[in-house]
This record gives structure tokens, C-alpha cells and sequence, in this order.
């Protein structure tokens, strides 16, 4: 099975994204709770990139769309749990206040909306 195909499903995005945050988190070794939530969250936006960019060639737009969406969702509170764990593990210190990068989720339905609009474009066009 070629990667790109198994990459093009978002529950095998999430996980991949989600275990490279985790192996960003132990080589980065954030010194407290803030560093750890914007690696994480930082992560999060390259799983936004990559499911946007994956949605041109999906062959059902709008069911892609939708558990995409939910898929993001998913991810935010997985992320939450593993930073958690990590966050006790490593006994950081901090506010957490970071953990607000997440709200970059509200761009995921307007980034893939945009992605749909510039292929009915093309579509179009060509």
C-alpha cells in the first residue's frame, strides 16, 4: 500500500502527526508547560496542511470534510491527554497558557473550504 494513499485518510494523518509530536516532544525536551503546548500545537498546524492538501484528490469532497473536521477535534483531545501525560511525567512547570495555539482550529474549516472553492475553480476552468 503506498504511503501517500494511507496518508490520505485522516485517522492515519492524526496518527501520524500525533506520534511525531510525541517523538518532537522528547527531542525537543521542552523546559515547561508553555514550550510543550506550542510544540504540540505546532504540530497540530501541519496536520491542518497536510489534511487540506490531501482533500483536492479525495474522492468523496464533502464525507473528507466532515470527518475531517471531526478527526481535528480528535486530535486536540488527544493532544491534550498526551501533553498531559507528558507534562506529569516530566514534572514541567507552568501555566499552560499556550495550549491557546490550539485555537488555530477554527482555521481548519475555512482552510479546507478554500481548498474545495479552488478546485470547483479548476474545475471550471479546465
Amino acid at each position: 500500500m503506498p504511503v501517500l494513499s494511507v496518508l490520505q485518510k485522516p485517522v492515519y494523518q492524526l496518527l501520524f502527526i500525533q506520534l511525531l509530536s510525541v517523538v518532537v516532544l522528547v527531542i525537543y525536551r521542552p523546559s515547561n508547560v508553555d514550550s510543550s503546548w506550542t510544540a504540540s500545537g505546532l504540530c497540530y498546524i501541519l496536520f491542518i496542511l497536510i489534511n487540506s492538501i490531501f482533500i483536492w484528490s479525495a474522492p468523496r469532497l464533502w464525507v473528507y470534510f466532515f470527518t475531517s473536521l471531526g478527526f481535528s477535534i480528535l486530535y486536540v483531545l488527544l493532544a491534550y491527554l498526551v501533553l498531559w501525560a507528558f507534562n506529569e511525567l516530566l514534572k514541567l512547570k507552568g501555566s499552560g497558557e499556550s495550549g491557546m495555539i490550539f485555537l488555530v482550529i477554527i482555521y481548519h474549516p475555512f482552510l479546507l473550504l478554500l481548498v474545495v472553492f479552488l478546485k470547483w475553480v479548476y474545475g471550471k476552468i479546465i
